[in-house]
């Protein structure tokens, strides 16, 4: 029988930031409707009906955000076809600080990140992101904070591309890397940046980010959290 449902949702993740907004809400929508209905699909099935939501709001049903607010913690997309996500533990003993830049990109803003990315690289290019994404992977195996950070900081490919729509990237990113972050990147399609910072760290170096682009007539917003370990759930 076909109805129709709904529903209200309130979140604290500001939309066209990089954050993952859309797939927040996709990931809520699903999982609140599996309840109502008396949970019949298994947690790992509400990604296909999530991906659904993030078709609607980014043009095309990906599962980079919505895999992590689903099952909470880190997750490594092994396989698109079949659909296989494998879940790692969170990153634990430091912090991510979360740089907002209050600017506009645009209103397809996913698109435009998308759209300046290089359709081929250089072979040179690619061996050295797989490396990065080798120090990355290690590091969250061994939980050593340094390798994830080089990881984090090492793309040759994306970043390179999307930094230019980010006003003073490269003068963050170092900023960050002196005062002692493990790593700096892009948060999504951008505008935000993060960092991996080592804990209590998080309000020192927020300031002295936030404060480079106040200097250039730039307001912002940063933000500390830690790496949940649990993702969606019931909460009243």
């Amino acid at each position: 029988e076909n109805f129709k449902i709904k529903m209200n949702i309130i979140k604290e993740i500001p939309p066209r930031r990089g954050l993952g907004s859309s797939g927040a809400s996709s990931i809520a929508g699903a999982y609140a409707v599996n309840y109502i209905l008396g949970n019949p699909l298994k947690l790992e099935e509400l990604l296909e009906c999530a991906m659904e939501g993030e078709k609607i709001a980014c043009g095309s049903p990906h599962v980079d955000n919505i895999a992590p607010a689903l099952l909470g913690g880190i997750t490594f997309i092994s396989s698109f076809n079949p659909l296989r996500i494998i879940r790692l533990e969170p990153i634990k003993n430091a912090e991510i600080l979360v740089l907002s830049p209050k600017i506009e990109i645009g209103i397809e803003k996913t698109k435009i990140a998308r759209e300046i990315l290089p359709k081929e690289i250089m072979l040179r290019t690619m061996v050295d992101q797989i490396q990065s994404f080798g120090n990355l992977i290690i590091g969250l195996m061994k939980r050593d904070l340094n390798l994830i950070g080089l990881g984090i900081s090492g793309d040759h490919v994306i970043e390179p591309a999307r930094a230019k729509l980010i006003p003073k990237f490269y003068d963050l990113k170092n900023k960050a890397l002196e005062n002692g972050a493990y790593g700096f990147s892009i948060s999504g399609a951008g505008p935000s940046v993060f960092a991996l910072i080592p804990k209590g760290e998080g309000k020192r170096i927020g300031e002295i980010l936030s404060s480079i682009l106040k200097e250039n007539g730039i307001l912002s917003e940063y933000s500390i959290h830690e790496n949940s370990e649990d993702g969606v759930k019931i909460v009243s």
